[in-house]
């Protein structure tokens, strides 16, 4: 039963090699990743890789990176359990409710949008991203 279990719900390693997303790995990454947002927008993930909801999440990020959308700023991913001092610090920095998983939108260091869990989907941080795109040129 356990062996089921285990290969059931054992993933393999993320390659991130063959992903356009940049990790997030110490304060430092994470500060120039939040000066980078001053320039242009970001998109921020924050993944745990033991939750099978996180997993689709992140299906779904890997959607968006792979070029089927247009206007997708940069993604940063924060792996939560491995990186858990910086996911809660992302929370107090942006000053929003730590979730995992959890997509937030960065503008101008900043978070202007976030969901969490199945609200992150390619579509709608897509439509996330390009509702505050409008509304900055609007403005």
């Amino acid at each position: 039963m356990f062996t089921f279990l285990r290969i059931l719900f054992s993933r393999p390693p993320i390659s991130w090699e063959d992903l356009a997303m940049v990790r997030i790995e110490t304060e430092a990454a994470l500060e120039a990743a939040l000066a980078q947002s001053v320039r242009e927008p970001i998109l921020l993930f924050k993944h745990s890789t033991a939750c099978p909801v996180s997993h689709r999440a992140f299906e779904e990020v890997k959607r968006l990176s792979g070029g089927a959308f247009l206007g997708v700023p940069p993604i940063f991913v924060i792996l939560a359990i491995e990186n858990r001092p910086l996911s809660l610090a992302v929370a107090e920095i942006l000053q929003i409710q730590h979730q995992s998983p959890q997509m937030i939108l960065v503008d101008r260091g900043a978070a202007c949008w976030h969901g969490s869990h199945g609200g992150i989907t390619a579509k709608a941080v897509s439509e996330a991203v390009s509702g505050h795109v409008r509304q900055v040129q609007g403005a």
